[in-house]
């Protein structure tokens, strides 16, 4: 890349002004640069088109991901921009860059110039949407982020007392630490309504655990968060003590079946 932008750059910028189009000059650097360019652009191609294979690591994930769907876009890009480059190797290797009928050479190389710049510029595009394709995730990982999301676990109910209805998720359910409640409550109403205090624990008669303190903390009045340790797979009993006020306190229970690894 560093090789054929520079390059062009050099073109656009020294080589085809108005100064130094002299066709003998230009005779003898343009031929020369096409060849390197040539060189530089199927080495690009080759390397992108490799780590692309590997990065995205399936057909689907070309296009059912913002990495590949990135892929996708610089490859339409590439295209133009090879288009472009074929164009101005042609009038290289035609000699089109000398005196045309009634005119000059630097008008015989303007033509040329224009196509270059075109080149420089949409190369530049190539450019940024590559240093994007570095902070997106691959498609690959990707993909096994997303069936290892299809394939988790997760438990959500509502539970209701006299006093309360409170409605929470956890996910995943899993085994581990790595389980987060997510818990609303509500007035039997429908209104939220103010904790001060949750108390969650977790048991597993089956296996004789007696029930294991969860720490839930308030995150808004009505909204608190915690996080459920499941030791053991097996149908756990999940019970919830949920303080409003000093005078106003209730439990609820559920059952929640944990999978195992």
């Amino acid at each position: 890349m560093a090789v054929w932008l520079g390059g062009l750059v050099v073109l656009v910028g020294f080589v085809l002004r108005q100064g130094w189009a002299d066709r003998r000059v230009l005779g003898v650097i343009l031929p020369v640069w096409s060849r390197w360019a040539a060189v530089a652009v199927c080495w690009l191609v080759l390397g992108g088109l490799v780590q692309a294979v590997i990065e995205i690591g399936g057909l689907s994930a070309l296009f059912d991901t913002w990495y590949g769907q990135l892929i996708l876009i610089k490859a339409g890009l590439l295209g133009v921009v090879l288009t472009v480059a074929f164009f101005s190797r042609r009038l290289v290797l035609r000699r089109a860059f000398g005196p045309q009928v009634g005119g000059s050479a630097a008008t015989g190389a303007s033509r040329l110039g224009r196509l270059v710049a075109a080149e420089l510029g949409l190369a530049a595009i190539v450019l940024a949407a590559s240093s994007v394709l570095v902070q997106t995730t691959p498609g690959r990982s990707a993909d096994i982020e997303a069936r290892a999301a299809a394939e988790a676990v997760g438990f959500s109910t509502t539970l209701n007392s006299s006093i309360f209805s409170v409605q929470f998720e956890i996910f995943p359910v899993q085994i581990g630490e790595n389980n987060t409640l997510h818990a609303f409550v509500y007035t039997p109403a429908g209104k939220p309504v103010a904790v001060a205090e949750w108390k969650v624990t977790a048991a597993l008669p089956e296996k004789g655990i007696p029930p294991i303190p969860n720490d839930v903390v308030s995150i808004r009045d009505s909204q608190g968060i915690g996080a459920i340790t499941f030791p053991y797979p097996g149908r756990w009993e999940l019970t919830l003590t949920i303080r409003l006020d000093d005078l106003n306190q209730a439990t609820v229970r559920t059952a929640v079946d944990v999978p195992g690894s």
